[in-house]
């Protein structure tokens, strides 16, 4: 604050003053030895304080069983603190009620509301004392008075002009140099009363919170957010806030739409008692309704964004996994013959291997080599190697079952791999392909002939009888044992491992 400004509030004779009975409160709180019965002997000597104090502690506020029907019976049942501490709320709500040449009633009303909703967040949000939440809100606004005590006329057409609370503070700085929150402070301090709430009149108007420790920040926050709160549900004009508070809601104390909804709910269940306590109205029925349909709309608004989002998340998940199923497939096949690549067969035999070794369900590995392969791609070329390399994996795959794996291991080498398979039925399986292999004919482009080629095969077979390999590594040289024999008794036959390969 100006020093120019500080000074001319000095001297102002019409600066609002604590009445009697809450300078006596506050020396009260300054005692170490003070007592329920020097409480009580002050707060009986207004007796419209007197009322308010019993009517709060006997509200739904407090749920309390025990009815009070004196100050020294409600002290009992509040608490000595809480006690005192609603004996100076209520005697400083006093000072914001409309006056001769005071500001207009919203600023009582909105004192009383964001007291109650400060004091309704902090509940929700298990922040400290409700009652220092509520006299904090409830006099976050208090440098008005001052200002409007000061400057009646310059500050009466900002007040007039301002179109909402955050706007006014916009105008406070640009005319003044500081806002109210500021002035609020100052005043206070003159007053003597506690720091925490001439600090809170100053920090709740601030944008941010950062620099606060974490259980002062959460104070601050609700004091302010309880401003915000009050502006909503008394000015007509800031209808078009609700979403904005709702944001801001979730971003500070992680309250959902629906947790803020509810909030607002049962805030207007409490508002009701502290009508009745200070005999107000605080709340216009139609604008609350208003409010909260704006609320809902939004919710469902938000819940159909909401249903477009998660659909159009699912949308590109499955985008992303067909996507990714595709390079996948793309990663683990052989791009000439279709066939699932070297890469596939080490992880698939790997898994079908462990599967064989749990259950005793036979596993077959069939390794197959085309026999002088090398000469056809000499004699005729490789475009008509690579047809006869394409019809073979068609071959495979027609001979093979569903669950059976068909690998293309390298250059003219094939697996296949059948599980839960035994060795009698894979011996008919893989004759029937070493068939089809020799039947195939692909014409020459070179001689204008038919060219034939032969497999041979050599089988192994993992957990048949007493046929069994110690690792996967071990059931592939079986089958290489067994291959090389096929090929060294004459090609172009099927050979099974026997004792001596494994």
């Amino acid at each position: 604050m100006k020093p120019e400004l500080e000074q001319e509030l000095q001297h102002c004779r019409s600066l609002p003053t604590p009445p009697a009975i809450a300078l006596e409160i506050l020396e009260l709180g300054k005692r170490a030895d003070v007592d329920a019965g020097d409480l009580a002997r002050v707060i009986q000597r207004d007796p419209a304080l007197t009322m308010r104090v019993l009517r709060v502690a006997n509200s739904p506020l407090y749920a309390r069983q025990r009815q009070s029907e004196t100050i020294s019976q409600a002290i009992m049942v509040l608490g000595l603190n809480v006690t005192m501490t609603l004996a100076l709320s209520f005697s400083l709500a006093r000072l914001l009620q409309q006056r001769d040449g005071q500001p207009a009633d919203w600023m009582w009303r909105r004192a009383l509301v964001a007291g109650t909703a400060a004091r309704s967040l902090g509940e929700r949000c298990s922040c400290g004392d409700l009652e220092e939440l509520f006299l904090g809100a409830l006099l976050q606004d208090i440098g008005i008075l001052a200002l409007h005590a000061q400057f009646p006329d310059t500050y009466g057409l900002l007040l007039a002009d301002a179109k909402g609370h955050d706007e006014l503070l916009a105008m406070e700085w640009r005319e003044l140099g500081c806002d109210h929150g500021t002035v609020g402070g100052w005043l206070m301090r003159q007053w003597g009363l506690p720091a925490h709430l001439s600090e809170t009149a100053e920090a709740s108007h601030a944008v941010g919170f950062d620099d606060q420790p974490t259980p002062r920040r959460l104070y601050l926050q609700c004091v302010a957010m309880a401003g915000r709160i009050a502006d909503l549900l008394i000015d007509r004009q800031r209808l078009s806030d609700t979403e904005s508070l709702f944001l801001t809601a979730e971003d500070w104390f992680g309250l959902d739409h629906a947790a803020m909804q509810t909030l607002l709910e049962n805030l207007a269940t409490d508002l009701e008692q502290i009508s009745r306590v200070f005999d107000a109205q605080l709340l216009n029925e139609r604008h609350y309704e208003q409010v909260m349909a704006h609320a809902r709309e939004l919710q469902l608004l938000r819940n159909l964004q909401l249903v477009q989002e998660v659909s159009e998340y699912r949308r590109r998940s499955q985008e992303l996994e067909q996507t990714s199923r595709r390079w996948r497939e793309e990663a683990t096949r052989d791009e000439l013959t279709g066939l699932h690549n070297r890469r596939f067969f080490n992880d698939c035999l790997a898994s079908e291997f462990d599967i064989a070794s749990r259950t005793g369900r036979p596993l077959v590995l069939a390794f197959i080599d085309l026999d002088h392969f090398k000469q056809v791609n000499d004699e005729h070329g490789h475009s008509l190697g690579d047809e006869i390399l394409r019809q073979i994996g068609r071959i495979l795959r027609s001979s093979t079952r569903d669950n059976d794996a068909t690998i293309r291991y390298g250059g003219e080498e094939f697996v296949v791999l059948l599980p839960a398979t035994n060795l009698l039925q894979a011996c008919a399986i893989i004759d029937r392909l070493r068939t089809g292999i020799g039947e195939l004919a692909v014409e020459s482009p070179v001689h204008g002939k038919p060219v034939r080629v032969t497999a041979s095969i050599g089988l192994a077979v993992h957990m048949d009888g007493h046929y069994r390999s110690e690792r996967p590594a071990d059931l592939i040289e079986t089958a290489d044992r067994a291959l090389y024999r096929a090929k060294r008794d004459g090609r172009d036959r099927v050979e099974i491992a026997q004792d001596e390969d494994y």
